[in-house]
This record gives structure tokens, C-alpha cells and sequence, in this order.
């Protein structure tokens, strides 16, 4: 834990493990990152105590929490960690919902813990991620790597850009057209105890000292009490999606704003009907996405917490709900900076 590790932060994480060769100042695009304030120092300062204290105090409610938490920060580069720190700060030391969005991608097998990369990336970040030589490759041969990259991971989301356009953000310049990827990159080498569960918190307003107990139980400790496991589970995905689905309709009810703005500056101009009209395209599949959330969530309420098999199968459903929330969050993104760039 006194280690630093290298910067991996979730947004720049592709060009952390893909860096470029050195190019001319002109053509990076990296953002330039913000000077430290004294009140960041502070943030930062009292972020590692208070989590060094929750890791190893005899209390150790949220001791598995606060050591990923940790884990994930000295991954981070300055600006991450600034951003962690401040969200502690703000919500305080009882309440860590905000911790979703640092730990529920970090996975354990028995000998490997990978973190799962995700964002909008370059045809080269993707193939650089995958360890692919592409030095004299002709393009052909890169785009029909890429697409089999793209398919497979499309299969697996049971998703493509016919359904949801915000996949793939097309660029004027070809290089700088972004796929939405996923890449599993391996952290370190660890020993696994095989009885042991992983720990997938993804929030903290369902009781989190409860649920974190039900879900890293061991059949031995009985002081631990498990009604319903699967139904904790499901509840605990339940709660994050939902929570962070209030961003996303924030973000959605922006995006038509900024779309008005948009479609008023460019009226008249030539070829941008067409671009108006895509992203109405996109802005409709969120819309149906967040209306299929609340629907689901309507039901999942209803659910009897004694049928496991009704649970994981809404648990998988809200699994799904989660990776296609965070490609939205992308896209959306995405689309907010490309109508901008032409609103006075």
C-alpha cells in the first residue's frame, strides 16, 4: 500500500497503457492538469488517514472498502486522486456511495485481479491495448482486426451501433473517430482464498455494513445470519444503477437543451440536417434506455426475495443495465462536445 503504482486513472486509462510516440505539441490532446490548491492537499491528506484508519481498525466495517479504495487512488494520476478525495470529502465519512464507480470494476479469479477498462477509444488505443503490432500494417488489414475486436465485444453487450448509435462517435478526421471498448487489463499476480467471495459493492444505501457482510460471508462465522443472498446481491446492484441513473437523467434533459442550441446555430448550413437528425437518433435511444430502467425498476420491487431463480435473472438484467449506463455516459459526452463545438 506505501507503493505508488502507475497512473491508470479510468478516463485516460487507455493512454496510460497505449502511449504514443512523441509528436509535435500541435497534435497531443492530452488535457493539461490542474494546479493543486491547499484545500486539495487537505482533501487528499485527510482521504488516505481516514481510509488507512478504516482498513485497520478492529471496527473493519468497511475495511475492504476502504483498502480497494485506496488501492484504486494510488493508481490514480494527481487530478484523479484530487477527484476521489474531494468526493469523500463532500459526502463524509458515513456515507460512500460514491465508491461505486472506483470498485465495482475490479474483479478476482484465483491467481490474477484485473481492472476493466472502459471509454471511448481510438482505433489505435485499441489495437495498442490489445497488444497488437500494427507497424506496417496496411489499413485494411487494421480496420478488419478492429471490427472483429468491435463484434466481439458487441456480442457480448448484445448491443451495435444500429441499436445504440452512441457506440461509435465519427470524427471529421478518421483517426480520431472513438469506439466505445472494454479492455481487462491485469493489475498484479495474487493468491486467492478459493472459499472467499469477491467483494462487488457496488453501494452503500442498502445498508452497506449489512450487505457487505452478507456478500463476503464464511459459513463458519456465526455471528453472520444470511437470509436471501441473492436477493441482497440483486438489491445491492439495484441500488447503484439507480443511483447513478439520476446523473444520466440530468444528462439526458442537457443534451436536449444543448441539442435546440445546436440545431438553431447550424440552421441553414449545408450537410448539417443530417447530423442534427443523428443526433435526435441518439438522444431517442437513451430516452428508451432510461424508460426501460424505470420500468424494470418498477417490477424488481415486486419481486419475492425467496425466488433465486426470478433474482439472478434480474440480476443479469441489471448487470446489463450497468455496462450500457456507463456507454451512455460516454456517448453522451461525447455528443454534448460535439454540439458545443458549434454553439457560439
Amino acid at each position: 500500500m506505501g507503493k505508488k503504482a502507475s497512473p491508470v486513472p479510468k478516463k485516460a486509462a487507455v493512454k496510460s497503457i497505449a502511449k504514443p510516440k512523441a509528436k509535435p505539441k500541435a497534435k497531443q490532446l492530452p488535457e493539461k492538469p490542474t494546479a493543486t490548491t491547499a484545500d486539495d492537499r487537505k482533501n487528499m491528506s485527510g482521504f488516505v488517514t481516514s481510509m488507512k484508519y478504516k482498513q485497520t481498525a478492529q471496527n473493519n466495517k468497511h475495511s475492504t472498502i476502504a483498502q480497494k479504495l485506496l488501492e484504486k487512488y494510488n493508481t490514480l494520476d494527481n487530478d484523479g486522486k484530487k477527484e476521489m478525495a474531494s468526493k469523500y470529502s463532500e459526502h463524509g465519512p458515513k456515507d460512500l456511495t460514491w465508491a461505486a464507480a472506483y470498485i465495482e470494476t475490479s474483479t478476482h479469479d484465483e491467481q490474477t485481479e484485473r481492472e476493466k477498462i472502459k471509454g471511448m477509444c481510438t482505433r489505435k488505443e485499441i489495437l495498442d491495448m490489445e497488444g497488437i503490432d500494427t507497424e506496417g500494417m496496411p489499413e485494411k488489414m487494421k480496420e478488419e482486426i478492429l471490427n472483429e475486436l468491435l463484434q466481439q465485444l458487441w456480442a457480448r453487450l448484445k448491443t451495435d451501433p444500429s441499436k445504440d448509435p452512441s457506440l461509435v462517435a465519427d470524427h471529421r478526421i478518421p483517426q480520431m473517430k472513438k469506439y466505445y471498448y472494454e479492455h481487462d487489463a491485469k493489475i498484479k499476480e495474487r493468491e486467492t482464498d478459493t472459499r472467499s467471495q469477491s467483494m462487488n459493492v457496488q453501494t452503500t444505501g442498502f445498508k452497506m455494513e449489512t450487505a457487505q457482510k452478507m456478500l463476503t460471508h464464511v459459513e463458519s462465522d456465526p455471528n453472520i445470519k444470511i437470509e436471501n443472498p441473492w436477493h441482497v446481491e440483486l438489491m445491492v446492484k439495484v441500488k447503484a444503477v439507480w443511483q447513478a441513473k439520476g446523473k444520466l437523467d440530468k444528462e439526458e434533459t442537457l443534451l436536449k437543451d444543448t441539442l435546440a442550441d445546436f440545431e438553431t446555430a447550424v440552421h441553414g448550413k449545408a450537410g448539417f440536417d443530417k447530423i442534427v437528425k443523428e443526433y435526435e437518433v441518439k438522444l431517442g435511444v437513451l430516452t428508451t434506455f432510461l424508460t426501460d430502467l424505470r420500468k424494470s425498476y418498477a417490477k424488481v420491487s415486486k419481486i419475492d426475495p425467496s425466488d433465486e431463480a426470478l433474482c439472478k435473472t434480474a440480476l443479469a438484467e441489471w448487470q446489463s443495465f450497468g455496462e450500457h449506463m456507463l456507454i451512455h455516459q460516454e456517448g453522451g459526452k461525447q455528443m454534448k462536445a460535439g454540439m458545443r463545438a458549434f454553439i457560439p
